[in-house]
């Protein structure tokens, strides 16, 4: 049955969100003066929501590339890449595809200063939808805490969360696509067939 259907159990959700509410706002007023954000300003919405699709479209933007180089069919290709799904696993999946075809010296290098840019993009959008936002009254501003544990050693970062910074970061993927369409198209022309298969 749905929680809705069961009013205990409902019931039960609440009081546990309440609880890690106030728990929340206890532990960040402590520390930082910091309080929950129920509305974000006026552009925060869209402009978070272009980064999420831009991204996803740059995701597929990949796997259209390396169905290509692949000569996979345009059918069975997207359930292919499917099963690529990080970033590293992608990238090794399209390189390998490069030194398959005889890819130029010059444009693997391009390829994977491009690549590097594509992973820091991907740790500031990720930091941005699966952190926590918060309002600073430190600061006066919004900020993103994103946590991490590495070595053992938890970490904490607060981000200041301005309109500058989202369009930096959102100007920074348009920038990344069109640089990654124009090498590969510059790829393409010089690249040379798959090695065919001998039975």
């Amino acid at each position: 049955s749905s929680i809705t259907s069961n009013p205990s159990r409902l019931e039960h959700l609440n009081q546990l969100f309440q609880t890690i509410k106030v728990h929340s706002r206890n532990t960040c007023r402590a520390s930082d003066s910091y309080n929950d954000v129920t509305e974000f300003p006026e552009g925060y919405y869209e402009l978070v929501g272009r980064i999420t699709v831009r991204w996803s479209a740059f995701i597929w933007l990949l796997d259209r590339c390396c169905i290509s180089l692949g000569d996979v069919s345009r059918s069975s290709g997207p359930a292919f890449m499917t099963n690529i799904s990080s970033l590293p696993s992608k990238r090794a999946a399209f390189c390998s595809l490069m030194q398959l075809r005889k890819c130029p010296p010059e444009i693997t290098k391009t390829i994977n200063r491009l690549f590097d840019r594509a992973l820091n993009i991907q740790g500031r959008r990720n930091s941005l939808i699966h952190g926590a936002w918060l309002f600073s009254g430190k600061t006066a501003t919004l900020v993103r805490q994103h946590c991490k544990l590495q070595n053992g050693q938890a970490s904490q970062i607060d981000i200041n969360q301005d309109m500058q910074n989202l369009r930096r970061l959102y100007d920074e993927m348009e920038m990344l696509v069109n640089d990654f369409i124009q090498t590969f198209y510059q790829m393409l022309r010089q690249l040379q067939p798959l090695p065919q298969k001998r039975l």
